[in-house]
């Protein structure tokens, strides 16, 4: 327990200092794991991947797993009292496709968690997930 303690209090401590609220009415979920704010700044959501949405998913499973990620990251923030951005520790702040890197925090839950404890995303391994196989 002690052990599992300074664990929490190290990653308390090397937390970004600076963390966004936004207001959830006005962010545009544009798939699973992509919001846009309502400054034009695209983030994606770290350390999750979420199925393509249509024309670039691979089959109709893809398609459906890739609606009801998006469907159900729109309900997330649209129905939270605060969305938290932070930039996770160690992460790079964007992305190849200049897409801001951040936890996504609804009334201090981390969104992309939900989403991997729903099935609707898995954990982001360095590529991108295979969708049409069976699970």
């Amino acid at each position: 327990m002690r052990t599992l303690l300074a664990l929490l209090l190290t990653l308390t401590a090397c937390a970004p200092a600076s963390a966004e609220v936004v207001d959830g009415a006005r962010i545009y979920i544009t798939d699973g794991d992509t919001i846009r704010l309502p400054t034009g700044d695209r983030v994606r959501l770290a350390g999750i991947d979420t199925a393509e949405m249509p024309p670039r998913a691979a089959c109709d499973r893809e398609v459906k797993l890739a609606l009801d990620a998006k469907a159900r990251l729109q309900e997330l923030i649209r129905n939270a009292d605060e969305v938290t951005l932070r930039r996770p520790p160690g992460e790079r702040d964007a992305d190849r496709y200049g897409r801001l890197l951040r936890d996504v925090l609804v009334d201090g839950q981390d969104v992309g968690a939900i989403l991997v404890d729903e099935g609707l995303a898995q954990v982001w391994r360095g590529r991108k997930a295979e969708w049409c196989g069976e699970r």
